[in-house]
């Protein structure tokens, strides 16, 4: 929740300096609520989150150099999560939308974060995780892995990709009013 609520107040801020600061305090918050989890159950998913949190610190923080040590730890996150669950689904998700939003030269970039969404797309076909294990992330892996199609220039695959995402979650606003619109905004340019 602390994730979403950071992701919320990047998007929602007045302006970008208290958007990130806001960001910078929830992600702080929920690596420690993770780190927490972490000792107590070792699952693939709250090493994945870890990352995920660590990886978008280095984008919100006042720091530029912070990248150097939280680059690497939450590299470390990701092994770890790789480890407990290298078939889990939303470990391949987090992992795909974390290179969607690295740079090429970091290790990350579309075509790497196709990859990587593709496999989760793959696995959650398979996922049948048991009661009161995570079971999120099946219509989100298909959004991002339509993002991912849209910025590699693949749009009849990105609307695909929505199209499924919808159904998996009509309710979707982010899905529905934004990233759906944004494609065929796209399309109608390319046109």
């Amino acid at each position: 929740a602390l994730y979403r609520d950071a992701v919320a107040a990047l998007v929602d801020a007045r302006d970008e300096k208290s958007g990130k600061q806001e960001a910078g305090e929830l992600l702080e918050r929920a690596e420690s609520y993770l780190d927490r989890s972490a000792k107590r159950m070792p699952l693939a998913e709250t090493q994945a989150l870890r990352s995920s949190v660590i990886g978008m610190r280095i984008g919100v923080g006042s720091n530029p150099m912070a990248g150097m040590w939280l680059g690497p730890k939450a590299s470390s996150a990701m092994e770890a999560a790789l480890k407990l669950g290298p078939r889990n689904p939303r470990v391949w998700l987090l992992r795909g939308t974390s290179a969607f939003n690295t740079p090429k030269a970091w290790g990350g970039g579309e075509a790497k974060a196709r990859e990587y969404l593709a496999t989760a797309v793959a696995l959650f076909a398979a996922d049948r995780p048991a009661a009161a294990m995570p079971a999120w992330g099946a219509a989100e892996a298909q959004l991002w892995l339509g993002r991912t199609y849209l910025a590699l220039g693949q749009r009849d695959s990105a609307r695909a990709a929505y199209q499924r995402a919808r159904t998996l979650d009509p309710e979707n606003q982010w899905l529905t009013r934004v990233l759906i619109p944004e494609a065929e905004r796209a399309g109608a340019a390319q046109r």
